[in-house]
């Protein structure tokens, strides 16, 4: 009992510092976010921010220019460092729909844009299009976990991503997801990519879609994954 408060004590230390900066001795900006961070807590997991802040320009301004990526996707990194865990808004909201679900029939979408609720059709599972963005954001921070060399978080990513397929694997966000995998992962990293192949040959309806057909038809591994997978199944 002991222990476990005194490791939630430290637990909320360190989200303390996460959140107001405090003690910070390096500056990570991307876009026009600015993060003030912990040499101590982000080195560690990252051989890339390890070898940054001990050599160049870097080391020299105690500050890292991340010109390449999202803000959204580096700040979830970032949570992660200090909390090992990280939340895209979708999860947020599944939590809350277990807890009074939508009613059977009806997709509640809620987008960047605003989309309004549709009509499923008869058997179809019901869904909300922010839990389904969630495959999305789980993509990329696979990504970006590989890019910057946190292993945990790209293990952890791979997790959610897995779960997120389960649930809302006939969302429109699951295409943009696969296209997402396949363009930010090598053939032999069998993370995303495997359990993309076993969401789609699970479900073969999902090649009825003009989007997965789009990605089939890509010439990028994706049709042999799927083809070479249902053989191995029977």
């Amino acid at each position: 009992m002991a222990q476990d408060q005194a490791f939630g004590q430290f637990m909320a230390s360190i989200q303390y510092l996460f959140a107001s900066g405090a003690y910070s001795d390096l500056t990570i900006l991307c876009d026009t976010d600015k993060h003030a961070v912990h040499k101590a807590i982000i080195c560690p997991r990252s051989e890339f921010f390890e070898k940054a802040v001990n050599f160049g320009k870097e080391a020299e301004e105690g500050t890292i220019h991340l010109v390449e990526d999202e803000p959204e996707i580096v700040k979830l990194m970032l949570q992660y460092f200090y909390e090992a865990d990280y939340v895209c808004s979708g999860e947020e909201l599944d939590k809350e729909a277990k807890e009074s679900p939508a009613p059977v029939g009806t997709m509640f979408a809620k987008g960047k844009k605003g989309r309004k609720g549709r009509p499923l059709a008869a058997g179809q599972p019901s869904q909300r299009s922010q839990n389904g963005d969630c495959l999305i954001i789980h993509a990329k921070i696979y990504a970006i976990a590989e890019k910057y060399f946190v292993a945990g978080l790209k293990e952890l990513a791979m997790e959610k991503f897995k779960a997120a397929c389960t649930s809302s694997w006939d969302d429109a966000a699951f295409p943009v997801a696969v296209n997402i995998v396949y363009q930010t992962t090598p053939e032999s990293d069998l993370g995303l990519r495997g359990v993309v192949l076993d969401t789609i040959t699970s479900r073969l309806s999902l090649i009825g879609k003009p989007e997965i057909q789009v990605l089939l038809a890509e010439g990028n591994g994706l049709a042999l994954g799927v083809l070479l997978k249902k053989v191995a199944s029977g």
